[in-house]
């Protein structure tokens, strides 16, 4: 073959090769990982779309956190409520007589301010329970993963709480599990109690809860046969998926004895 030749059937298979490299390139120039990253990420959107009666609306404030912190703060009205559903949970202990009480309705408001994300919660309970707490077991040496179990004097005192779930670092498009989230998609739990106060908790799955060792910025009180408690969380993205849980001491409520909500969507009034 002379040298001509080689070189038309080089130029013929480049041709070849650009040619095939324009029919599968993507639209816009982007490569091929980037178009379909896209493509999901408006999928995984629509998917997620949620139904008017699931969406927590979260209003922009120009107060100071603060002044957020008060239930009865005027800058509350601005913030739109949201009913949240609540459901019992299934009976956790032989000994536990069947629930035949009333589900609590839970009104939650929630507003952005100095770069921080405050929630107002207000659920009906008509009585105060805030026994005084026991002293904190930490285990061997002060590490709480070095405890023993023991025998101890049982109480029949439980305090009031609540608490906001939201996921540690979602991506999507699947949300956490409902049971203290799951080893893929951790979850934060602002947990507020009567006799303690607040705190930041940590999950990945039932039994896995522990302290993050992060207090959290909150006021509460009782007036109306109403708990009004204000919790401080860090920023959250709209689009974040956000449950709640109550516990009313009155009925023994504790551990995994709760109300609690499923999964609804923080959307930006």
């Amino acid at each position: 073959m002379n040298v001509s030749k080689v070189r038309l059937s080089m130029l013929l298979l480049l041709l070849a090769l650009i040619t095939a490299t324009i029919a599968h390139a993507p639209p816009n120039g982007k490569s091929t990982d980037t178009a379909r990253a896209e493509d999901q990420a408006q999928a995984a959107i629509k998917r997620l779309a949620p139904a008017a009666n699931l969406r927590v609306h979260v209003s922009r404030s120009q107060a100071d956190i603060k002044s957020l912190l008060d239930p009865k703060a005027t800058a509350w009205n601005e913030a739109t409520p949201t009913q949240i559903l609540l459901n019992r949970t299934p009976r956790v202990y032989q000994t536990e007589p069947p629930f035949e009480g009333r589900i609590p309705a839970l009104e939650v408001r929630v507003l952005r301010a100095e770069s921080k994300f405050v929630a107002r919660l207000e659920w009906e309970d008509e009585t105060m329970n805030a026994p005084e707490a026991p002293p904190r077991l930490t285990g061997e040496a002060g590490d709480p993963e070095k405890l023993y179990t023991r025998p101890t004097a049982a109480t029949s005192l439980f305090a009031d709480a609540v608490a906001i779930m939201v996921p540690e670092n979602w991506t999507g498009p699947e949300f956490p599990s409902l049971q203290m989230g799951d080893a893929k998609n951790p979850v934060h739990l602002y947990y507020w109690n009567a006799s303690r106060g607040a705190e930041d908790m940590t999950a990945s799955g039932r039994t896995t809860t522990k302290s993050a060792g992060r207090p959290v910025a909150h006021q509460a009180e009782h007036s109306g046969d109403k708990w009004h408690v204000t919790l401080e969380l860090p920023e959250q993205s709209d689009g974040t998926p956000i449950a709640f849980a109550v516990w009313n001491g009155a009925s023994n409520d504790r551990d995994g004895l709760k109300f609690f909500s499923i999964w609804y969507v923080l959307v930006a009034k």
